[in-house]
């Protein structure tokens, strides 16, 4: 998680920065890859939590929305308030269940297409949890998924600006969710499902992009199938090379630095989202520009900082009050 936030906050300072040091745009650009690391995450997560439940709890189902939802969704409204302020569109249609799903929506909150995945992927677990048993049940998963994104990519539907559509052809949650499968399958060990969603979406992708969008295929626009199931598969590699270094260095990585380094990702949800604000006012009031490099040290220190001030209010206590909720029915089961 702490690669994940500073890779993504990296590539956000470089687009205010006038210049760099050693970290060319370039460069700068790969953190946006993050955010597939923090699906895989966040897949990882959900798995432990989920089966954890569908074992001890008489209501799995219950409890999982109940802690994942308020886990996630009051820092989001409270951003969809302060981004209604500023934007065309009312805070209603902001935080609409179906903005996640609407191009010119997606981002109506800063980041806010990320979050809208999470959302929508909660959403979704249960059903492919129960699926995941049956590699036949996968591939029709992901070809339905794939179906999916490719109505989007062949434009049968056409709901905003030509910019908004191309984003969306990335962005939207069927293509992105092959990186949260990857983290549920990296954490329940099962390579044949990871390997049915990376080969189905890469050869599917492939073909749709070689058969119908010949001119695109070195950009995620238009059939980018094949581009996430290599991100993901990057982001496998990633994982599994940051656990054996944690294994063959175990005496460094209960180190003072280490540790700060997880503490920080512990509070990345809170940084995410408020990190575009502070890029906002520096770039809006012109409050300095020292190159890629320095600004990113200031940006990401004073987000972190506040973060781990403001976590107790935008984090902690929601999560508690969903696992006091997710608890109740138990007990009254009980």
């Amino acid at each position: 998680r702490f690669l994940a936030i500073c890779g993504v906050i990296l590539v956000h300072v470089s687009l205010i920065s006038e210049s760099s040091i050693f970290i060319s745009d370039s460069i700068a650009g790969l953190g946006r890859f993050g955010v597939q690391l923090f699906f895989a995450i966040s897949g990882s997560t959900i798995y432990i939590s989920y089966n954890n439940l569908y074992t001890n709890h008489s209501h799995p189902l219950y409890a999982f929305y109940v802690r994942r939802l308020f886990r996630i969704i009051p820092l989001f409204v409270l951003m969809g308030l302060y981004y209604s302020t500023k934007s065309e569109y009312s805070f209603l249609n902001i935080i609409s269940p179906t903005s996640g799903l609407d191009p010119r929506l997606i981002n109506a909150i800063s980041g806010g297409w990320s979050i809208w995945n999470e959302i929508y992927f909660y959403l979704l677990f249960p059903l492919y949890f129960t699926l995941r048993n049956s590699v036949k049940a996968i591939f029709i998963f992901a070809l339905v998924c794939l179906i999916l994104t490719n109505v989007i990519h062949f434009r049968l539907f056409d709901l905003g600006t030509s910019r908004q559509m191309a984003d969306f052809d990335y962005l939207n949650i069927f293509n992105q969710i092959i990186s949260f499968i990857i983290g549920v399958e990296l954490m329940a060990k099962n390579t044949r499902n990871m390997a049915v969603f990376l080969i189905t979406y890469f050869l599917f992708g492939i073909g749709i992009k070689v058969f119908y969008f010949q001119k695109f295929l070195f950009v995620s626009d238009f059939g980018s199938s094949f581009y996430l199931s290599i991100l993901s598969f990057i982001v496998i590699l990633l994982i599994k090379l940051i656990s054996y270094l944690s294994i063959k260095y175990s005496a460094f990585c209960s180190s003072l630095i280490i540790s700060i380094f997880s503490k920080i990702g512990q509070i990345t949800y809170t940084s995410y989202m408020i990190h575009f604000i502070i890029i906002d006012l520096v770039k809006d009031f012109n409050i300095f520009d020292y190159g890629t490099e320095i600004n990113f040290l200031i940006i990401s220190m004073t987000t972190f900082s506040l973060s781990y001030l403001l976590k107790p209010l935008t984090e902690e206590h929601f999560a508690r009050l969903g696992y006091y909720l997710g608890e109740q029915k138990m007990l009254r089961r009980k």
